[in-house]
């Protein structure tokens, strides 16, 4: 337990170790964003994409280290902000056209 006192602010972490998730995924460095991402930071040691594109398929190699190599992450994560992006795009369409 951890405890931050900054004049009339008090935090305190009850957390425990071994159940802490960061912000952000261990493999892409994007944020953890949804209940799944987090539950797959938990028990996978990234988020929920990752685990689906990387880790399930090796998952004997992800379980003893392997990652991919930096070359694969970055074309993923350029992929993965295309598809963002484009979805982005047909969202705001649908909204300008206003239904």
């Amino acid at each position: 337990m951890s405890k931050v006192n900054n004049e009339d602010i008090i935090f305190i972490n009850e957390c425990k170790e071994d159940n802490h998730v960061g912000l952000s995924c261990e493999v892409c460095d994007y944020l953890l964003i949804t209940k799944e991402d987090i539950e797959s930071s938990r028990s996978n040691q990234c988020c929920e994409y990752c685990w689906l594109q990387f880790g399930e398929m090796n998952r004997e190699d992800w379980v003893s280290g392997w990652r991919p190599d930096p070359e694969t992450i970055e074309r993923y994560k350029q992929e993965r902000s295309i598809l963002i992006r484009d979805l982005k795009l047909n969202v705001e369409a649908i909204y300008e056209s206003k239904f």
